[in-house]
């Protein structure tokens, strides 16, 4: 734990409130009322956000663009604007409509921010985010902005200015934690002030680039070990009789909430889409991601994209199986569009192999998909299909862009 120093006050510039929306369970852990002041990046140049009208599909094909596949890219201002146009164009060539791509993976941001420092990935003065927005349009294409909440950075890469800073260097074990086997530190989901941070990214995002959503992934809590954020339970068991599996899932209920109250906040037609784990009860107990709730309320996402990363013949849970699972929840009018592996084509991912051996996979995937009722579907990932061309990968992306042709284009 870093030596306790005096705390440096933020710069109060613009108030930013991000109030959750009410609980609609019995249990509402954490009013979340904002006690913080944040300052917000602000640039007239890039026009009005807030008036613009998104660009959202009804029926979607969507593609993951990770910090892994962009990261690459980030040479200089002309290499990354070549090189996203051609990749953006690659995936419009198989039916992409919509790109999810990373632009805060670990605490920091490939856009500007004054509440998240620059990603290290980037070593040159220039906006990822405003080009990819840009070319992402011109193309017709949708752009969601991909945020990891809760993910920061190893110790050694923590930021040395700034509120994760300050937070780091004052709070490590409270609003900061670490979890066991992982290398990467984490916000705390418990204190209003952690979740007010996180929606005021978000406001930031959605006030200053014309994106058409935000979107977050699997990455809740990271790990079941009761120590992770013993100190907030505690203090709340004070004056609540509720086990700790509920606190957390509650605490997340409230982010992801927050999280789509804040997009709201700015404009009402912007989406923001959850992309949970593919196995619901390891969402529910594993990561305290309470997904049955969230496709049964409003108020928490307008999609919801679980990644089933499984095979026909997958022993723990077959692909048909998960696929009829979130089929079944679906019931409060959010879109559900499946998460296919594209990764698992690959030679080094093949952890199922099936994925080698089943000729056009990925099709047939998105056929059970869509049979099923999903809007819908999304690959994981860009470089998976792009990125590592061989006979395998060039024959599933010919097929897949048949079916989606036939099916939703």
């Amino acid at each position: 734990m870093k030596i306790i120093k005096m705390l440096i006050p933020l710069i109060l510039i613009f108030s930013v409130s991000c109030t959750p929306l009410p609980s609609p369970e019995k249990n509402n852990i954490s009013k979340n009322q904002p006690i913080n002041q944040l300052s917000v990046y602000n640039n007239p140049d890039k026009g009005s956000p807030t008036r613009y009208t998104p660009l959202n599909f009804e029926k979607v094909v969507g593609m993951w663009f990770s910090y892994i596949d962009l990261n690459p890219m980030l040479k200089d201002r002309q290499y990354f604007s070549g090189q996203i146009e051609q990749a953006f164009e690659n995936a419009k060539s198989i039916g992409v409509n919509t790109v999810y791509v990373h632009v805060r993976s670990f605490g920091d941001s490939l856009y500007k921010s004054s509440l998240f420092p620059t990603s290290k990935a980037l070593t040159a003065d220039y906006d990822p985010l405003e080009i990819m927005v840009e070319i992402a349009h011109k193309k017709g294409l949708a752009i969601h902005a991909w945020i990891n909440p809760l993910r920061l950075e190893t110790p050694e890469n923590m930021p040395k200015q700034g509120t994760l800073a300050n937070w780091y260097n004052n709070y490590s074990g409270k609003y900061i934690c670490s979890a066991e086997n992982d290398e990467h530190l984490w916000l705390n989901p418990a204190y209003s002030e952690v979740i007010n941070y996180i929606c005021a990214g978000v406001k930031e995002i959605v006030s200053n680039y014309q994106v058409d959503g935000i979107h977050i992934d699997d990455y809740f809590y990271p790990t079941q070990n009761e120590g992770f954020d013993k100190s907030a339970f505690d203090e709340f068991s004070k004056t609540n009789n509720i086990s700790l599996d509920e606190f957390r899932r509650q605490n997340i209920n409230n982010l992801v909430s927050g999280l789509y109250s804040a997009v709201k906040s700015i404009n009402n037609a912007v989406e923001f889409g959850v992309s949970p784990q593919g196995n619901i009860q390891n969402n529910y107990d594993k990561m305290y991601a309470d997904v049955k709730l969230w496709c049964n309320s409003k108020g928490y996402a307008d999609y919801i994209l679980p990644q089933i990363y499984y095979g026909y013949q997958n022993p723990i849970k077959p692909f048909e199986t998960a696929v009829k699972e979130f089929a079944e929840i679906k019931s409060s009018g959010q879109k559900l569009i499946c998460g296919l592996a594209a990764y698992k084509l690959l030679p080094e991912e093949n952890t199922e192999e099936e994925f080698q051996n089943t000729e056009n996979i990925l099709a047939k995937q998105t056929q059970t998909a869509l049979e099923s009722g999903f809007d819908g579907v999304a690959i994981y990932s860009y470089n998976s299909l792009f990125g590592n061309e061989n006979q395998k990968t060039e024959a599933e992306t010919s097929a897949l862009g048949k079916i989606i042709s036939e099916n939703i284009n």
